[in-house]
């Protein structure tokens, strides 16, 4: 059977995200900056049935499921090779985690992510396009099918384009990965491969022995093979690096399933390996929140680099390639004895995808092209409370300034960009004497967050008639900032009190107010759901407990945040109280 590429509908149960605020994200992302991306809240309680376009490769081995859709994503790698596990449809194993349903949920960096397939992330983990609409194209040539994915991200404005490919005869799905900066500034970045497995007790984790780092540890550390290799036989989250390793294997096998995942790299192209747990009680809790049929999730995960904490820097016009091979195991011993294989590849070199696939940029290109053109006529129309604003990752100071000559709301537009790009002085020029409530909120966090001006920043929010949430919790924030505690109660009064966020400012100003047991009362009768690498209510727990002397550990499983170390170790991440509620990241520096 020769290799191919074709188109494959497919429809799944997908729960659509709601946005957490329609105003521009400026200082949002406990990762990573998110503008201009959006930031979402919660998931609709009910599903909608949804046909997504994927590529599906294939050959007599295997068949790939490729969705560009979200985000260019392997949904499903089957290896015709192995037995079909009773109750499952399709040719031969399924190796990837394929989530019978999309249902998103509350992990970083945009509040919004769900565990399927094999997730390509650059130029940070959990990029922000891994649910978004990705470029991709699909051809043949010499005995081989190819599809490529891709794009220039909207933040730092890097291209990415991965190209999985099938020969008539390989029993393996080669990826290559192709990075380019095309941008006149370094940038920061790192690329990893996450290729979800079912994660059930029997699910091992095979891995060469070799020095382990602990994820999120600056200096814990271990050896492989450890006292544990059963994903049942772990009971807390934990992800490790291997960081002196040699060989070119790793994966996952299901025991009971008799099949396993196996990735191959020669490790001095594709050094990072990680594997990554929520645990065996968390896998059971996050499996009902992640999926609809309650299986149990883990990953094995590649990397650029030996750990996600490592970050490269491409100059202007710099880029990278790498390597790497998917295939099935029928039995643990396959991976030991596995050779790297060696394709004949004759695809051309990469065409960069750029935005035009992207509707949020759309504007911006037309905006572009009409400033090179000099024509103030094809100036797009623009409204500044709808969420595409301008990319950082395009450089439009230039147009911009043009634009806002000619039709003054693209003030907004300008301020709000010059403010993304962290020059502060120019984007509070840019919005002098603004009267357009957007440009004016971005007025007031300018005198906030770079005058320091409370006074001015407290005049500009309480003249706006914005009841968008993310400007009332920013209002909420500032205010507390200001330590006017009534004023306070009278913002978070407009909010609705259903929403969780409400209810986190509400213990927030408790605590502040010397009513701690209230705030207890408060977290603690109203149902948390799980967040991940998120402690605002741990925070608030600690400190109410410790205002009444007590204890500040156990934190409450109820609560839904991951545990932490004991307060005597180390305290609550992101704190203190009135920053966790609204932290400053570092911008990238343009």
């Amino acid at each position: 059977m020769p290799a191919r590429a074709f188109r494959f509908p497919l429809t799944l149960p997908t729960y659509r995200s709601q946005l957490a605020s329609r105003l521009a994200p400026l200082f949002e992302g406990e990762k990573a900056p998110l503008y201009p991306y959006t930031y979402f809240v919660r998931t609709e309680k009910e599903s909608r049935p949804h046909t997504y376009q994927m590529w599906a490769l294939e050959n007599a081995h295997l068949r790939a499921l490729i969705a560009p859709e979200l985000g260019g994503r392997v949904y499903s790698l089957r290896d015709k090779r192995l037995r079909t596990p009773e109750g499952r449809e399709g040719p031969g194993a399924e190796l990837l985690y394929d989530n019978r349903s999309i249902k998103p949920y509350r992990i970083e960096p945009r509040n919004s992510w769900i565990s399927a397939g094999i997730e390509l992330n650059f130029p940070i983990a959990h990029s922000h396009t891994s649910l978004e609409p990705v470029a991709a194209r699909a051809y043949e040539a010499d005995s081989r099918a190819y599809v490529e994915v891709g794009e220039t991200e909207r933040r730092l404005g890097l291209s990415w384009l991965v190209r999985f490919s099938l020969g008539e005869d390989d029993a393996f799905l080669t990826q290559e990965t192709f990075l380019h900066n095309p941008t006149p500034r370094s940038c920061r970045w790192h690329f990893w491969t996450n290729a979800g497995v079912d994660g059930c007790d029997d699910t091992e984790f095979i891995y060469p022995k070799a020095t382990v780092h602990v994820h999120g540890s600056k200096t814990e550390r271990g050896v492989w093979p450890s006292d544990w290799k059963f994903l049942g036989d772990r009971e807390g989250m934990l992800g490790l690096f291997w960081i002196d390793q040699t060989d070119i294997y790793f994966g996952a096998y299901q025991h009971r399933l008799g099949v396993g995942l196996m990735h191959l790299a020669d490790p001095a192209v594709v050094p990072g390996m990680k594997m990554w747990t929520f645990g065996k009680e968390g896998t059971r809790e996050w499996a009902d929140l992640l999926s609809d049929d309650h299986r149990g999730y883990a990953e094995v995960q590649s990397g650029a680099f030996k750990t996600q904490e490592e970050l490269g820097t491409f100059a202007p016009g710099e880029g990278a390639y790498f390597i790497e091979f998917w295939t099935g195991a029928a039995s643990p011993e396959d991976y030991r004895k596995a050779v790297l294989p060696k394709p004949k590849l004759t695809a051309p070199p990469p065409q960069w995808f750029g935005m035009g696939h992207i509707p949020e940029a759309r504007r911006w290109l037309a905006l572009d092209i009409a400033h090179q053109r000099n024509a103030p006529a094809e100036i797009p129309e623009y409204d500044p409370a709808e969420t595409d604003w301008p990319p950082t990752g395009m450089e439009l100071e230039a147009a911009l300034r043009w634009a806002a000559g000619h039709k003054n709301i693209y003030r907004t537009a300008l301020g709000t960009w010059l403010a993304a790009r962290g020059k502060y002085k120019d984007a509070t020029a840019a919005l002098e004497g603004s009267t357009d409530p957007c440009g004016m909120r971005v007025q007031g966090l300018m005198a906030w967050r770079f005058e320091k001006d409370l006074p001015k920043a407290r005049r500009l929010f309480e003249s706006l008639n914005l009841n968008d949430i993310g400007h009332l919790l920013d209002h909420d924030a500032l205010l507390s900032h200001c330590g006017d505690h009534a004023a306070r109660a009278k913002v978070l009064a407009r909010i609705d009190a259903e929403d969780s966020r409400t209810a986190e400012r509400q213990a927030h100003l408790l605590v502040a107010t010397g009513r701690p047991q209230e705030a207890l009362d408060l977290i603690m009768k109203r149902k948390w759901w799980r967040r991940h690498e998120r402690f605002i209510l741990t925070d608030i727990w600690r400190r109410a407990q410790a205002a009444l002397g007590r204890p500040q550990d156990p934190v409450p499983e109820h609560l839904g945040e991951d545990k932490v170390p004991p307060a005597e170790q180390a305290p609550t991440p992101h704190g203190p109280l009135d920053g966790v509620l609204r932290r400053l990241p570092e911008l990238p520096a343009f």
